[in-house]
């Protein structure tokens, strides 16, 4: 095989390529039973995590849409389709999955690492989204949990353990998830220039209002002299009257709220432009040395994002979802840079709690954690993973 992904530098030992979930669980029984490890965080995640032997194999589950039950508005995916695919699929049948991320990531990979992005603010993560799923254990017996309605809570807590467990317990093969319908028209909003603290203070009166945004990002770029510069990215979506009305009602907020802005840049347009949109907005982490997710309390998001901006080495880019309190931070930072913008983010968080976590970053870095300060739950986790999967032959996590 010559496409042998690397995880922070060490390359696999072999891709085994699957077409079915049979071959699926059979590579993986084959590889337990021979000693092997399974290491895959997928393609966006792979720096991600404790460094995995240099004899790992990735096995690729497989892909195509299994069932799409249209009037029920659920869609059953082999989990190795990629998202673009998924959503060509639905869109002929007027639905689209509310899920933030590149075209080409897998859903299982969506579904392990939870990933979200500005839609959470009106649809939740991939957890309130996830009906049912399979997945193959250490010992290559298929599992299923849930079911294809909402109703149907069989195995609803397993179902839930399994998103954002990095692979750690299981490899997904199957996924049943929710759908919504494509809105008419999404109208973008564009403010530059807003200050990111005054969100900290009026998030909430936001979204209870009648301006609640579908999706909102603040994102913070940095030029070669040091300066800094924000715009707010809003959308609404639904048909053109309730769109003009929220826009309508965003701009009486704005003022109400006295948030202080640049020229607004209003673009009408689809669902089709908007994901675009927003894949060309968070394209820069897929090829920036450095990329670290801050979680922490949403109140001080935008307090946090002003005081990333005067650390040395200061970040080239800085994505915040305000309504959750997530950070993505990034800079072209070497391995010393790096070890200093990471004492500067655990210094930062101490007084507010929360939880940094390195997505990539430069080559022999091993004394960074890949995510600290250590959680209050890791104790359970590390317990957790060892009763699914005691001779650890999938991924070693984010845990010591």
């Amino acid at each position: 095989m010559t496409d042998r992904p690397h995880i922070q530098g060490i390359a696999c030992a072999q891709v085994i390529r699957t077409s079915d979930a049979a071959g699926f669980a059979s590579a993986i029984a084959d590889t337990a039973n021979s000693g092997g490890k399974v290491v895959d965080y997928g393609r966006y995640h792979r720096g991600l995590g404790h460094a995995p032997p240099p004899d790992h194999v990735v096995i690729d589950a497989p892909a195509g849409v299994i069932d799409h039950y249209v009037p029920d508005m659920t869609v059953r995916v082999a989990a190795g389709t990629r998202l673009a695919e998924l959503h060509a699929e639905l869109a002929a049948a007027g639905q689209f999955l509310p899920l933030d991320g590149p075209g080409e990531m897998r859903v299982g990979e969506a579904v392990a690492h939870n990933a979200f992005g500005p839609l959470r603010i009106a649809h939740g993560s991939v957890r309130d989204m996830l009906l049912g799923l399979r997945y193959v254990d250490a010992t290559g017996v298929e599992i299923t949990v849930g079911g294809r309605t909402v109703k149907n809570v069989a195995g609803y807590d397993v179902t839930r353990m399994m998103v954002g467990n990095l692979n750690t317990l299981g490899l997904l093969s199957e996924v049943t998830i929710r759908t919504a319908a494509t809105p008419r028209r999404v109208t973008q909003v564009h403010l530059p220039g807003v200050d990111t603290t005054a969100f900290d203070r009026q998030m909430t009166p936001l979204l209870t209002s009648d301006a609640a945004p579908w999706h909102m990002m603040l994102q913070t770029s940095t030029d070669n002299e040091g300066h800094a510069h924000t715009i707010a990215h809003l959308a609404y979506a639904g048909d053109d009257t309730e769109c003009d009305a929220r826009y309508a009602a965003l701009t009486k907020w704005l003022s109400d709220a006295d948030i202080k802005h640049g020229d607004i840049d209003r673009r009408d347009t689809d669902l089709d432009d908007d994901i675009n949109a927003r894949g060309d907005r968070v394209h820069w982490r897929t090829n920036t040395p450095a990329v670290v997710k801050v979680i922490a309390p949403p109140a001080v998001t935008g307090h946090l994002t002003r005081q990333l901006l005067k650390i040395d080495p200061c970040p080239r880019m800085i994505d915040a979802l305000p309504s959750v309190g997530v950070l993505h931070v990034g800079g072209d930072w070497d391995v010393q840079q790096a070890r200093a913008a990471d004492k500067h983010l655990l210094d930062l968080l101490q007084p507010h709690g929360g939880l940094r976590v390195w997505l990539t970053r430069p080559d022999d870095t091993p004394d960074l954690a890949p995510a600290a300060p250590p959680q209050p739950d890791w104790a359970m986790l590390k317990k957790l993973k060892h009763a699914m999967d005691p001779n650890d032959v999938f991924n070693p996590g984010r845990l010591p």
